[in-house]
């Protein structure tokens, strides 16, 4: 008899999904044991992908119109089935002390951005906590990303150290402030084109221009960034 090895993750969802069944109906179970089925088998999040990995004798048209009625039923709570997930990879990867977690926006359809926080883990993102945007282009409210990251917050101890990578979406001065009041480290990308003025410099230049050789590291206090928003 051949022995599979159930990854971490996939038995953190067996473990906190098999408290649902006292709530859920056998249809909603049975559908969301597929889901998870499908996501393990095929590796995608695709519906046609997850269908084509369940074992049924349905065709897989079939499947994927049931998986998509499953996943609109406005009855199925997704926090109620996910936050415990989340916070217990939270749990797991603070074991040591420090997470890294990243910030990221990213275009869905025609009208719509999914904000989304992600734990780091073995150069992949674990997803935590999300919303949605009703726009396709633009930056969110700083109240907005401020309330994902509040909810993060509360899942976790004063202990562990956390570090937030981003890009330049996410480096408002009112978000920073609330960032070093938590003690939380953040590293945030900026496009090398983006012009700067240093204490002492007489004219503005590129950040690619100060850029640090062999890994090391810099330090420009009192800069202004950038010439096109100061």
């Amino acid at each position: 008899m051949k022995t599979i090895a159930i990854p971490r993750l996939y038995s953190i969802l067996l473990e906190r999904v098999l408290p649902l069944v006292d709530s859920w109906c056998d249809s909603q179970m049975t559908n969301l044991i597929l889901l998870m089925m499908g996501l393990y088998k095929g590796r995608r999040v695709h519906l046609t992908r997850i269908a084509s990995k369940v074992p049924s004798g349905a065709r897989k048209l079939s499947t994927v119109e049931r998986l998509r009625r499953f996943l609109s039923n406005e009855a199925i709570r997704v926090n109620e089935v996910y936050d415990p997930i989340a916070q217990e990879l939270l749990r797991r990867a603070a074991a040591s002390g420090k997470i890294r977690v990243v910030i990221d926006s990213s275009k869905v359809g025609f009208g719509h951005q999914l904000r989304m926080v992600a734990l780091c883990y073995r150069r992949r993102t674990l997803p935590l906590v999300w919303t949605w945007i009703p726009y396709k282009k633009g930056h969110s409210l700083t109240s907005t990303q401020l309330s994902l990251l509040r909810e993060l917050k509360a899942w976790l101890d004063d202990s562990v150290q956390v570090v937030l990578l981003g890009d330049s979406e996410f480096g408002r001065t009112l978000l920073l402030e609330e960032l070093d009041v938590w003690g939380w480290q953040y590293v945030l990308r900026q496009s090398g084109h983006h012009l700067v003025w240093l204490k002492g410099d007489l004219a503005w230049r590129t950040l690619d221009s100060l850029a640090v050789r062999g890994g090391g590291l810099a330090w420009y206090p009192h800069t202004v960034l950038t010439r096109h928003s100061a």
